[in-house]
């Protein structure tokens, strides 16, 4: 999730972008994380406020559905996911899925036709949308590489025998 964020470039002081994220530094605060600029401690907030946003996505309908919206949040704002669900359902999606659903009403909130109406407004989508695509396809290309490997020591230990 840092490296999708991070946008690292030789020069960078450092790779947690979420340092200026507002939401992730009062977490911190609340949990006595003083230094996000350290990268455990920068690590150990941002996994606790990704925990503390997901508490919020319990309706979704399915695990990965929870994901997206985590991450959607994570990167642009619980707020703005709300905005998105309340509009996924007045456009006739459902609310509770992410890709095809809320994804489309998250973009839509680019568009000041939607976003005047949005309680949180305006919401920078084309950052956010491919930023949860990205992570949930390394999340698959990852789950690929694991079932290969054991697949390929299954087949290690039954040629031993």
């Amino acid at each position: 999730i840092s490296k999708s964020g991070a946008y690292v470039t030789p020069d960078s002081c450092s790779v947690l972008p979420s340092v200026t994220n507002m939401s992730l530094r009062d977490c911190a605060k609340d949990l006595g994380i003083k230094n996000l600029t350290d990268p455990e401690r920068g690590i150990e907030a941002g996994t606790k406020y990704m925990a503390k946003l997901r508490e919020h996505f319990t309706d979704a309908a399915t695990p990965l559905d929870t994901l997206c919206f985590t991450l959607a949040a994570y990167n642009a704002g619980l707020g703005h996911v709300f905005d998105a669900r309340k509009l996924a359902k007045q456009q006739g999606l459902n609310p509770n899925v992410w890709f095809d659903h809320t994804e489309k009403a998250l973009e839509l909130l680019q568009y000041r036709k939607y976003s005047k109406h949005a309680k949180y407004g305006y919401c920078r989508a084309s950052e956010t949308l491919p930023y949860v695509r990205d992570i949930m396809l390394q999340e698959l290309i990852y789950w690929e590489i694991l079932e290969a490997d054991r697949k390929r020591k299954a087949e290690s230990e039954k040629n031993k025998k």
